[in-house]
């Protein structure tokens, strides 16, 4: 197929009000040649997810008396268990 992904480091200043009114973040990529992510994880032979778009889920959390963004990733790491694509498997 010829088409290669590979982590870019970025950021982005987003306003917490915008956070907030949402319930998830995507980040998804471009190349030169306009080509992009996935927008869903699929499998190989091997056991291996391709690179899609990444998903986060958010939501507004109160801790010990101030209101932040919580931000669930879709794995935990190794074996724990936790994360968002837990909840919908």
């Amino acid at each position: 197929y010829e088409i290669h992904w590979t982590w870019v480091k970025f950021s982005k200043l987003v306003e917490r009000s915008r956070l907030v009114k949402s319930s998830e973040i995507i980040c998804r990529a471009w190349d030169e040649a306009n080509n992009t992510q996935p927008r869903d994880l699929t499998w190989n032979l091997m056991g291996m997810g391709n690179n899609p778009q990444f998903r986060v889920k958010t939501s507004e959390v109160e801790f010990l008396g101030k209101r932040f963004v919580r931000c669930e990733h879709p794995t935990e790491p190794g074996t724990l268990k936790g994360g968002w694509m837990g909840h919908t498997a």
